[in-house]
């Protein structure tokens, strides 16, 4: 749902960026409007992402989703979620992982830990698709 703003997601004293995100499916794509950027602090380096869900649209916009679409099921959603473990594992070198709660929190503190946040989240978009590459057929 993110849309382009002058105003970041996140912002403390080693940068800013657009890092949080709002994701929806195309039923509640629909259903959504303004979304926003708030301007009022929120007590945290993270800002409030606002919107709006409901039947009476106030503005009509028309989404187009040109990207890469997925045929998913129950069975390539466990498959998934293997891949994503191992692709996460792969991206971010931690070699053969047999405890996600581990991997959760090393990926955790290098996220807290970098200077260049923006390369983690490259490589964890990198490892999400890499999974879904492996695991889905295109629509």
């Amino acid at each position: 749902m993110n849309e382009e703003s002058d105003r970041t997601t996140f912002h403390n004293t080693r940068g800013k960026s657009n890092i949080d995100m709002t994701i929806v499916n195309t039923h509640i794509l629909q259903a959504v409007t303004n979304w926003e950027i708030y301007e009022e602090d929120s007590c945290s380096d993270h800002s409030i992402i606002k919107f709006c869900i409901g039947h009476h649209r106030k503005q009509v916009r028309q989404k187009h989703n040109y990207g890469i679409r997925y045929v998913i099921n129950e069975q390539t959603l466990s498959r998934f979620e293997r891949n994503l473990i191992v692709s996460v594992a792969t991206n971010f070198r931690k070699g053969k992982v047999t405890d996600l709660r581990r991997l959760d929190n090393e990926l955790a503190t290098q996220a807290k830990e970098t200077c260049d946040i923006e390369k983690v989240v490259d490589k964890l978009q990198k490892a999400i698709t890499t999974a879904c590459n492996n695991s889905f057929r295109n629509a």
